[in-house]
């Protein structure tokens, strides 16, 4: 997670290790069937700016980049 302007990563460093939790939680589940890279962005999307808004009351700019490996 990279973040620019929302917040900064030296001083809000638990902020962003639990954003990553729950991106990691998140992919690591199970799937059934095959992997939609259009759902799973539109998820890590919403999932993070639930997350962000709950912690900081401001809602960020959230571009999930999905690399196939």
């Amino acid at each position: 997670i990279i973040s620019r302007g929302f917040v900064f990563e030296s001083q809000s460093a638990d902020l962003i290790e639990a954003a990553k939790e729950l991106v990691n939680g998140f992919l690591s589940g199970e799937r059934k069937g095959g992997f939609d890279w259009r759902y799973t962005r539109k998820q890590i999307e919403d999932i993070l700016e639930k997350f962000f808004y709950s912690e900081t009351k401001r809602r960020p700019l959230i571009l999930p980049i999905v690399v196939e490996v």
